[in-house]
């Protein structure tokens, strides 16, 4: 629809069509989710740094931040600083490997855990 709008100066006209012009060009932040990782074991844990191994139960786990659920709960977030299958560093896990990372969290994390891994992309608005 169209919208009309008075204003008794040309200055917040102005003001008005740069704020719909900035939110035009602005891209704007979306989170994509590219999966999961159910925690099996820990297997050391020091100050803000973690090394965990589990199951990547969909989707693809990368070096890239997550959230922490217990349960169906979010309770933290952290970022996946390196990846490994057996010794070897990878760049990614697929759907049913099993993998150990290299974490950077401040939640103690725990058997049972999920970690959803997800990606930031800037948009362009239409």
């Amino acid at each position: 629809g169209v919208q009309v709008r008075e204003y008794d100066v040309i200055y917040a006209l102005l003001e008005d069509v740069e704020g719909l012009i900035q939110g035009l060009v602005e891209p704007e932040e979306q989170e994509k989710i590219l999966g999961h990782l159910e925690v099996k074991q820990v297997f050391l844990t020091k100050k803000s740094e973690q090394i965990v191994g589990g199951k990547v139960t969909d989707g693809v786990v990368k070096r890239l931040p997550f959230r922490l659920l217990r349960g169906e709960k979010e309770v933290g977030t952290g970022r996946i600083t390196s990846l490994k299958h057996v010794e070897k560093d990878i760049k990614e896990a697929k759907e049913g490997s099993e993998c150990g990372m290299r974490v950077e969290t401040s939640v103690l994390i725990e058997p049972g855990d999920r970690l959803e891994v997800f990606l930031k992309e800037l948009k362009k608005k239409r």
